[in-house]
Protein backbone atom coordinates (compact mmCIF):
# COMPACT_ATOMS: atom_id res chain seq x y z
CA UNK A 1 0.00 0.00 0.00
CA UNK A 2 2.90 2.50 0.60
CA UNK A 3 4.41 1.59 -2.47
CA UNK A 4 1.64 2.49 -4.40
CA UNK A 5 1.11 5.72 -2.70
CA UNK A 6 4.44 6.60 -3.28
CA UNK A 7 4.11 5.78 -6.37
CA UNK A 8 0.99 7.81 -6.65
CA UNK A 9 2.53 10.79 -5.34
CA UNK A 10 5.78 10.63 -7.35
CA UNK A 11 4.02 10.11 -10.25
CA UNK A 12 1.62 13.17 -9.20
CA UNK A 13 4.58 15.09 -8.34
CA UNK A 14 6.68 14.73 -11.74
CA UNK A 15 2.98 15.46 -13.89
CA UNK A 16 2.51 18.97 -12.12
CA UNK A 17 6.23 19.94 -12.49
CA UNK A 18 6.16 19.07 -15.75
CA UNK A 19 2.53 21.46 -16.52
CA UNK A 20 3.66 24.22 -14.52
CA UNK A 21 7.46 23.95 -15.64
CA UNK A 22 7.20 25.98 -18.96
CA UNK A 23 5.46 28.96 -17.31
CA UNK A 24 8.58 29.19 -15.04
CA UNK A 25 10.64 29.40 -17.82
CA UNK A 26 8.58 32.01 -19.34
CA UNK A 27 8.88 34.05 -16.14
CA UNK A 28 12.36 33.44 -15.52
CA UNK A 29 13.05 34.53 -18.81
CA UNK A 30 11.28 37.84 -18.13
CA UNK A 31 13.09 38.40 -15.28
CA UNK A 32 16.02 37.80 -17.52
CA UNK A 33 15.60 40.35 -19.60
CA UNK A 34 14.35 43.06 -16.70
CA UNK A 35 18.08 41.99 -14.81
CA UNK A 36 20.15 41.77 -18.29
CA UNK A 37 21.31 37.68 -17.36
CA UNK A 38 22.54 37.81 -21.11
CA UNK A 39 23.46 34.41 -19.84
CA UNK A 40 20.26 32.49 -19.04
CA UNK A 41 18.48 34.13 -22.11
CA UNK A 42 21.79 32.90 -24.56
CA UNK A 43 21.05 29.35 -23.01
CA UNK A 44 16.80 29.45 -22.98
CA UNK A 45 16.03 31.85 -26.15
CA UNK A 46 16.78 30.05 -29.89
CA UNK A 47 17.90 33.45 -31.11
CA UNK A 48 17.47 32.38 -34.96
CA UNK A 49 14.12 31.04 -34.88
CA UNK A 50 12.43 34.26 -32.68
CA UNK A 51 14.11 36.80 -34.75
CA UNK A 52 12.69 35.27 -38.28
CA UNK A 53 8.67 34.99 -36.10
CA UNK A 54 9.77 38.46 -34.74
CA UNK A 55 10.67 40.35 -38.52
CA UNK A 56 7.50 38.59 -39.92
CA UNK A 57 5.15 39.83 -37.18
CA UNK A 58 6.81 43.29 -36.44
CA UNK A 59 6.52 43.94 -40.28
CA UNK A 60 2.77 43.22 -39.76
CA UNK A 61 2.08 44.86 -37.10
CA UNK A 62 3.75 48.05 -38.47
CA UNK A 63 3.18 48.11 -42.00
CA UNK A 64 -0.28 46.22 -42.48
CA UNK A 65 1.05 43.57 -44.47
CA UNK A 66 0.94 39.88 -44.75
CA UNK A 67 4.32 37.57 -44.63
CA UNK A 68 4.26 37.98 -48.39
CA UNK A 69 4.46 41.43 -48.64
CA UNK A 70 1.01 41.60 -50.25
CA UNK A 71 -1.27 44.51 -47.95
CA UNK A 72 -3.43 42.86 -45.11
CA UNK A 73 -6.00 45.48 -44.59
CA UNK A 74 -9.63 44.61 -43.39
CA UNK A 75 -11.04 45.77 -46.69
CA UNK A 76 -11.65 42.41 -49.11
CA UNK A 77 -10.23 43.71 -51.99
CA UNK A 78 -7.86 46.64 -50.79
CA UNK A 79 -6.68 49.00 -53.60
CA UNK A 80 -3.49 48.66 -55.20
CA UNK A 81 -0.84 50.80 -53.80
CA UNK A 82 0.94 53.18 -55.87
CA UNK A 83 4.91 52.67 -56.54
CA UNK A 84 5.79 55.02 -53.58
CA UNK A 85 3.75 53.61 -50.93
CA UNK A 86 5.39 49.83 -52.05
CA UNK A 87 8.57 51.81 -51.97
CA UNK A 88 8.28 52.62 -48.31
CA UNK A 89 6.78 49.41 -47.72
CA UNK A 90 10.02 47.48 -48.50
CA UNK A 91 12.16 50.23 -46.73
CA UNK A 92 10.17 49.71 -43.98
CA UNK A 93 10.44 45.90 -43.61
CA UNK A 94 14.36 46.70 -44.14
CA UNK A 95 14.13 49.02 -40.88
CA UNK A 96 12.09 46.27 -38.88
CA UNK A 97 14.69 43.32 -40.21
CA UNK A 98 17.97 45.79 -39.15
CA UNK A 99 15.58 46.52 -36.18
CA UNK A 100 15.19 42.84 -35.17
CA UNK A 101 19.40 41.55 -35.96
CA UNK A 102 20.85 44.75 -34.22
CA UNK A 103 18.32 44.79 -31.07
CA UNK A 104 17.19 41.21 -30.45
CA UNK A 105 20.05 39.48 -28.95
CA UNK A 106 20.73 38.27 -25.14
CA UNK A 107 22.54 41.50 -24.43
CA UNK A 108 20.17 44.11 -26.54
CA UNK A 109 17.42 42.83 -25.71
CA UNK A 110 17.82 43.78 -21.93
CA UNK A 111 18.95 47.28 -22.66
CA UNK A 112 15.43 47.58 -25.32
CA UNK A 113 13.76 46.96 -22.17
CA UNK A 114 15.50 49.41 -20.27
CA UNK A 115 15.00 52.13 -22.46
CA UNK A 116 11.43 51.62 -23.03
CA UNK A 117 11.11 51.70 -18.61
CA UNK A 118 12.95 54.91 -19.04
CA UNK A 119 10.65 56.34 -21.70
CA UNK A 120 7.36 54.99 -19.85
CA UNK A 121 9.00 56.38 -16.23
CA UNK A 122 9.75 59.94 -17.56
CA UNK A 123 6.75 60.57 -20.20
CA UNK A 124 4.17 58.49 -19.33
CA UNK A 125 4.31 58.73 -15.50
CA UNK A 126 4.36 54.93 -15.17
CA UNK A 127 7.05 53.43 -11.90
CA UNK A 128 9.06 50.64 -12.28
CA UNK A 129 7.66 47.78 -11.32
CA UNK A 130 10.80 46.13 -10.38
CA UNK A 131 11.54 49.25 -8.04
CA UNK A 132 7.75 50.06 -6.44
CA UNK A 133 6.27 46.44 -5.97
CA UNK A 134 6.74 43.39 -4.35
CA UNK A 135 7.45 40.14 -6.10
CA UNK A 136 4.19 38.32 -5.28
CA UNK A 137 2.68 41.09 -6.69
CA UNK A 138 4.53 41.55 -9.78
CA UNK A 139 4.01 37.54 -10.37
CA UNK A 140 0.19 38.33 -9.90
CA UNK A 141 -0.18 41.85 -12.48
CA UNK A 142 2.51 39.51 -15.03
CA UNK A 143 -0.47 37.24 -14.60
CA UNK A 144 -3.12 39.08 -14.88
CA UNK A 145 -1.89 40.00 -18.31
CA UNK A 146 -1.72 36.73 -19.78
CA UNK A 147 -4.35 35.80 -22.76
CA UNK A 148 -3.67 32.24 -22.91
CA UNK A 149 -1.58 29.54 -21.47
CA UNK A 150 -1.27 26.24 -22.96
CA UNK A 151 0.01 23.29 -24.32
CA UNK A 152 0.10 22.81 -28.26
CA UNK A 153 1.36 19.71 -28.34
CA UNK A 154 3.39 17.68 -25.56
CA UNK A 155 6.46 19.61 -26.42
CA UNK A 156 5.82 22.62 -27.34
CA UNK A 157 3.55 25.35 -25.49
CA UNK A 158 2.43 28.56 -26.05
CA UNK A 159 1.86 32.18 -23.54
CA UNK A 160 0.11 34.82 -25.13
CA UNK A 161 0.52 38.39 -22.64
CA UNK A 162 -1.16 41.85 -23.60
CA UNK A 163 1.42 44.66 -23.57
CA UNK A 164 0.80 46.58 -20.12
CA UNK A 165 0.64 49.95 -21.88
CA UNK A 166 -0.51 50.05 -25.63
CA UNK A 167 -3.85 48.60 -25.86
CA UNK A 168 -5.03 46.06 -28.78
CA UNK A 169 -1.19 44.81 -28.64
CA UNK A 170 0.14 41.58 -27.20
CA UNK A 171 2.83 39.40 -27.44
CA UNK A 172 2.79 35.14 -28.31
CA UNK A 173 5.53 33.31 -27.34
CA UNK A 174 5.86 29.31 -27.89
CA UNK A 175 8.67 27.31 -25.69
CA UNK A 176 9.81 24.17 -27.37
CA UNK A 177 11.12 21.18 -24.86
CA UNK A 178 14.21 20.49 -26.13
CA UNK A 179 16.81 17.78 -24.14
CA UNK A 180 14.41 18.00 -20.58
CA UNK A 181 14.37 22.13 -20.89
CA UNK A 182 12.20 24.63 -22.16
CA UNK A 183 13.78 27.12 -24.86
CA UNK A 184 11.92 30.05 -26.39
CA UNK A 185 11.66 29.39 -29.94
CA UNK A 186 9.08 31.71 -31.52
CA UNK A 187 7.82 35.17 -30.61
CA UNK A 188 5.67 37.42 -32.30
CA UNK A 189 3.83 41.20 -31.95
CA UNK A 190 -0.09 40.83 -32.44
CA UNK A 191 -2.23 43.94 -32.64
CA UNK A 192 -4.39 46.00 -34.20
CA UNK A 193 -2.51 47.15 -37.84
CA UNK A 194 -2.70 50.15 -39.57
CA UNK A 195 -6.08 50.70 -41.67
CA UNK A 196 -3.48 51.00 -45.48
CA UNK A 197 -2.18 53.90 -44.44
CA UNK A 198 1.87 53.64 -44.74
CA UNK A 199 2.03 56.84 -43.40
CA UNK A 200 1.30 56.17 -39.75
CA UNK A 201 3.65 53.11 -40.71
CA UNK A 202 6.76 54.91 -39.17
CA UNK A 203 5.37 55.53 -35.53
CA UNK A 204 4.22 51.88 -35.50
CA UNK A 205 7.72 50.49 -36.41
CA UNK A 206 8.96 52.34 -33.46
CA UNK A 207 6.45 51.22 -30.78
CA UNK A 208 6.67 47.58 -32.92
CA UNK A 209 10.46 47.64 -31.26
CA UNK A 210 9.68 48.37 -28.02
CA UNK A 211 8.17 45.03 -26.85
Amino acid sequence: MRRKLFLYFLGLGLLTAYLVSPLVTAWKLREAIHNGNSDYLAAKVDWPRVKQTLKTSMTSYALGQRPDGAAAFDAPDPPKPSLWQRIKAAYGRNVVASMVDTMVTPEGLPKLLAYRRDYNETFRSIPDEAKSLSWPERLRRTWARVVKAEFLTPTTFAIEMRDKVIAHRSYLGHLELQGGTWKLVHLEVKGQRPQGRISRAWSAVKQAALP
